[in-house]
């Protein structure tokens, strides 16, 4: 299956259980091997809480959500220092289609 990046932008992330955990702020890519490292999942606006998620955690992603594991909701990372991101930009584009 494919999906483009803006669509992933735009998916749901809920556990298995189904608690929402909010939206795909963001994606992590290694820019050697072009695999993703890491979903960043952000929820609410005042409160905001920020989701690192790994591709072992992710349990399915359709074109309407994506699932991951429960565990991810009991591993609440309010700021992950010295992160370094790839903005969901045509820099994305340009990494996977190296």
């Amino acid at each position: 299956m494919r999906i483009d990046v803006k669509k992933i932008l735009s998916l749901p992330v809920y556990t298995e259980v189904g608690l929402k955990l909010g939206f795909i702020k963001n994606i992590e890519i290694d820019l050697d091997s072009h695999h993703i490292l890491t979903y960043i999942v952000e929820s609410g606006f005042l409160n905001t809480r920020v989701f690192y998620i790994t591709p072992l955690q992710i349990k399915k992603i359709t074109n309407t959500e994506i699932v991951v594991d429960d565990t991810v909701e009991k591993n609440i990372i309010k700021k992950k220092a010295g992160i370094s991101s790839v903005t969901a930009s045509s820099s994305i584009g340009a990494a996977m289609n190296q």
